[in-house]
């Protein structure tokens, strides 16, 4: 997990009835997401507007270019998405509404869900392929190949990721990868909710079907939010993602007797445990929330209980081979993308990739018309930001712990005027 959370309520002294809500979505490392964990908030609480979006683009820049000074940290990469509360309108000396600020780099996402389960998606992913950041890449010298950067980077915006922003003779706001944020702003009202999360939690699903989710769940679990987190999680997982899974779920209210102690929640275990590094991830997660061994086995099993849609994932002994890991790829990749991974793999020749069912083996079919000739590829790790071969990250598997985070109660916005 390279994921890092920020909950500043408020987010300094000098801004008492302001409070914001960040998730860092790390790649190639976690030096990136731990920066911005500790250092975001405490920029933003300084600046004398931290809503003007002027300042605030200002402020991402100046804050990659402190990041990239860092020469044994840079290399790392990570998304920078936050969420600005500020009490607006009072009615008998309660707070019914707020201006709310969204600050994206990257391709991690903010969607208020409305009082009536109307979903308004308040970010957009930076992606390579779109027209403008595919023509600043190509500028800058750069390439878009497989919706990559350089094949390379899945998002065309970031904090850190030095290799894409070390052409000298351009301003960091031209290299092929940018930090230079969107901002966005809307009214937020007393009734909404607001989900601030990663991508993975949409990597298989809609903004709005994960608006939904929050929606219906709202009545039961309006009390306690990392409920509805745990139950969003788990439909990413059932839907099939193999992303990691970050998310903060604000609900405006004056008063709350919220103080739940943490919990953690064990992610399915037993369909990947074949899958040598997802085993390696599971494990030390765990061990980081002070679990381990048949106690930790217990919650899995638990999980899995509630997941039966995972009964018949099946996984290569030893963790996914090359062959195996690249067909999974090829076969969730769109499909122009996938038609040209197809032809590099087989040299040019026709092939079809489709679903095999026989008996109890289920699994995913590569099929050339001809034989294949050229190298072979042997993907190792894909990880959600970079491809590389390096150790490091798995998109093999699921989520290691489905872990609704209790530590810091995202449920009260301050009524300070």
């Amino acid at each position: 997990m390279e994921d890092t959370h920020t909950i500043a309520m408020p987010v300094s002294d000098k801004h008492p009835n302001i409070s914001l809500f960040a998730v860092f979505d790390g790649h190639a490392g976690d030096k990136a997401s731990l920066y911005l964990e500790k250092e975001v908030h405490l920029r933003i609480g300084e600046l004398d507007d931290p809503t003007d979006a002027d300042t605030l683009t200002q402020a991402m820049v100046d804050i990659d270019k402190e990041f990239l000074s860092r020469e044994n940290d840079r290399d790392d990469g990570s998304t920078c998405v936050f969420a600005i509360l500020q009490s607006s309108e009072t009615k008998d000396e309660e707070v019914v509404s707020h201006d709310l600020t969204v600050v994206n780099v990257g391709d991690s996402r903010v969607i208020i869900i409305r009082a009536d389960g109307t979903c308004v998606p308040m970010t957009v992913d930076h992606k390579p392929e779109t027209p403008d950041e595919k023509q600043r890449i190509s500028d800058a010298g750069g390439t878009v190949q497989m919706n990559r950067v350089d094949g390379q980077l899945a998002m065309s915006r970031a904090i850190g990721d030095w290799q894409y922003k070390q052409d000298s003779d351009l301003p960091l706001s031209e290299q092929k990868v940018i930090a230079v944020p969107d901002v966005t702003k809307e009214k937020f009202y007393e009734g909404d909710s607001l989900l601030v999360c990663c991508d993975g939690i949409v990597e298989q699903m809609s903004n709005e079907d994960a608006a939904t989710i929050v929606h219906e769940n709202l009545p039961k679990y309006r009390d306690d939010p990392a409920e509805i987190l745990c139950i969003l999680f788990e439909q990413s997982l059932k839907n099939g993602s193999k992303d990691n899974h970050s998310a903060l779920l604000i609900l405006p209210r004056v008063e709350s007797d919220y103080a739940r102690e943490d919990e953690f929640r064990a992610g399915p275990f037993n369909p990947f445990k074949a899958d040598s590094t997802f085993v390696k991830y599971y494990m030390e997660d765990a061990k980081k929330h002070g679990y381990e061994g048949e106690e930790l086995m217990r919650l899995a099993a638990k999980t899995e209980e509630s997941m039966p849609e995972l009964a018949n994932i099946e996984r290569a002994p030893g963790g996914l081979g090359g062959g195996a890991q690249l067909m999974q790829i090829l076969a969730q990749q769109p499909g122009e993308v996938q038609e040209k991974l197809m032809e590099l793999l087989s040299a040019g020749a026709p092939v079809t990739i489709q679903q095999v069912n026989e008996g109890e083996e289920t699994g995913t079919s590569i099929e050339t018309v001809e034989p294949v000739s050229g190298e072979i590829i042997d993907t190792t790790v894909v990880e959600e930001g970079t491809l590389s071969q390096e150790d490091g990250s798995t998109a093999s598997g699921a989520v290691s712990g489905i872990e609704a985070k209790q530590d810091d109660p995202p449920v009260t916005i301050p009524d300070i005027n």
